[in-house]
């Protein structure tokens, strides 16, 4: 029997079901393990689906798949979102930012789990105060360049003609509309049906939340979500000292005064995450600062099993790099 979807559409995400076998003719059975209610949405697939179900001990209940013609087909409210074109700096999605080794690689990987958003390893280009300094950005022209660094498929890989094309932007709405048109990360990737091309963009840069950057990178992009990742002074310093550097500390007070600053300047902008608290739940953590930035929070990202599935045409080689980002909750 199926129960009333206007119900599980306001209800429920998809948080409570894990895939145990595939259905025939490619559709999929899942384990409700809600304690309440025994059915679930769906939103991973281009729509949502029902299913039925059945009780069993411990309150796990069997998500049975609905025949193709049972389907619901209305698309829910994230990919309408989702599926809509953006242009310029409104095709960020979400800034992620925090003093270096605080946890923010680790953030960045995992929202580019989401469908429709990608992130190169870093971007950088919001720290030049117009596009054609760009130019002057170190390491980040180096990383970027297809001649550049040793893990392209991370990083932008833009060849020349596009690096010259984006400095010439006549602004920064324009210049990320080339970089969404000519980098492989926003239209290589496989991804969800529902998802336009070019995806849209995860902008993970630690040096975004320094004191002379942090406010510049908020006025310029006025309507995306920011993610500061943070780390109690000790701890980073200790993160900073392994590769040879000490942590100012007057510095670090001084980049968390400002971000504080910022967030009562710029109300409902910016999400302060502490790391170490973040990993004692990570999946809760994730689901906050997903619901944040306007996406759908899915445990299997923990084990970046769809940001995999997005590399597949790169090979296992290029797939193995998440492998050391994997999460144990």
């Amino acid at each position: 029997m199926y129960v009333d979807r206007s119900f599980i559409f306001r209800t429920l995400s998809d948080e409570y079901c894990e895939p145990v076998k595939e259905c025939p003719e490619g559709e999929e059975a899942y384990f409700n393990t809600h304690p309440d209610v025994a059915s679930i949405w769906k939103p991973r697939s281009a729509y949502s689906h029902w299913r039925q179900w059945g009780e069993a001990e411990g309150k796990v209940y069997l998500c049975k798949c609905p025949k193709a013609e049972d389907r619901d087909k209305s698309v829910p409210e994230e990919q309408n979102n989702m599926s809509e074109e953006k242009h310029g700096l409104s095709a960020i999605k979400a800034i992620v930012t925090g003093l270096e080794h605080s946890g923010t690689t680790l953030t960045g990987f995992l929202l580019d789990n989401a469908p429709c958003v990608m992130g190169a390893f870093e971007t950088g280009w919001l720290l030049a105060d117009t596009p054609a300094e760009i130019e002057t950005l170190n390491p980040w022209i180096v990383w970027h360049n297809a001649t550049g660094r040793n893990d392209p498929d991370l990083m932008y890989n833009l060849a020349n003609e596009h690096l010259h094309e984006m400095k010439q932007a006549r602004d920064f709405d324009d210049l990320y509309d080339i970089l969404r048109r000519t980098s492989h990360i926003f239209n290589n990737m496989i991804d969800a049906e529902y998802c336009p091309k070019p995806s849209l963009v995860i902008d993970k840069v630690p040096r975004y939340v320094y004191p002379e950057h942090f406010e510049k990178i908020l006025i310029k992009t006025p309507n995306t979500p920011v993610i500061v990742l943070k780390k109690e002074y000790d701890i980073l310093n200790k993160s900073w000292a392994r590769r040879g550097v000490i942590l100012d500390e007057e510095f670090y007070n001084a980049t968390f005064d400002n971000v504080n600053e910022m967030m009562k300047k710029y109300p409902g902008r910016i999400i302060l995450i502490d790391y170490i608290e973040m990993m004692k739940d990570p999946s809760s953590a994730m689901k906050d600062v997903f619901s944040f930035v306007g996406l759908v929070w899915d445990e299997t990202y923990l084990r970046m099993e769809n940001l995999k599935r997005k590399y597949g045409r790169y090979g296992p080689r290029v797939q193995e790099r998440f492998d050391s980002w994997v999460v144990t909750s």
